[in-house]
């Protein structure tokens, strides 16, 4: 909800959606009738691949979660878009009754450290920047923002970056002849990088690189 101070009330901006698992519809059909729907695709697996929506309505929503190690089609008449692995995407029936998609994607290459045995090794720094992503875009789509992160790619154990001020690493990545042409190879749109936090700068919120 957000306050309205112009006119004294609180008006409702989400919906609170009602969660389905893919592999418990029949044959992949939503027939859900709620407005807002959170489809969650993981395990088991299923003979089917397409999650087809149901009849548009006025201010339909339903977002696609993709847990799962492959890809869904998701379809409802002209509509025919793919969830990879690790996206998540949302729908929402447009001004003219039709199904359409909602959000981008921004895909982003994972480089985790060497040094990440203080988190578990790899396997527990993955699973810390996992949740960091799922918890960015669950706040992105709490805000009604239109685009979602997706890990597309991990590079492992070949970078590290002992001494170096944090602040310098994103520089150092993002002109890094190697890191440049695995980004176009798998066309990721950005880096993720996992590792320790060695700076003595005051930091208030992060770091982040945008190219000039």
């Amino acid at each position: 909800f957000v306050f309205l101070a112009e006119l004294g009330h609180w008006q409702l901006v989400r919906r609170s959606g009602k969660e389905v698992k893919f592999h418990e519809l029949r044959n992949g059909k939503l027939e859900e009738k709620t407005s807002f729907v959170r489809v969650v695709v993981g395990s088991p697996n299923t003979s089917y691949r397409t999650l087809t929506l149901p009849k548009p309505e006025t201010e339909r929503r339903v977002l696609v979660e993709n847990t799962a190690l492959w890809q869904i089609d998701v379809a409802h008449g002209t509509l025919r878009e793919t969830v990879l692995p690790r996206e998540q995407v949302a729908f929402r029936v447009n001004d003219k009754g039709v199904w359409q998609r909602e959000t981008s994607t921004i895909d982003l290459l994972a480089i985790v450290d060497e040094q990440v045995d203080a988190v578990g090794g790899l396997g527990g720094a993955l699973k810390l920047m996992d949740e960091n992503l799922k918890l960015t875009n669950e706040a992105l789509e709490n805000s009604g923002a239109t685009f979602r992160y997706r890990r597309a790619h991990v590079l492992a154990h070949d970078f590290t970056f002992p001494g170096v001020d944090s602040v310098n690493i994103a520089h150092s990545l993002a002109h890094d002849p190697d890191v440049t042409a695995i980004r176009k190879l798998i066309k990721a749109d950005g880096i993720y990088y996992g590792g320790t936090l060695n700076t003595n700068k005051r930091l208030p919120c992060g770091i982040a690189y945008a190219s000039p």
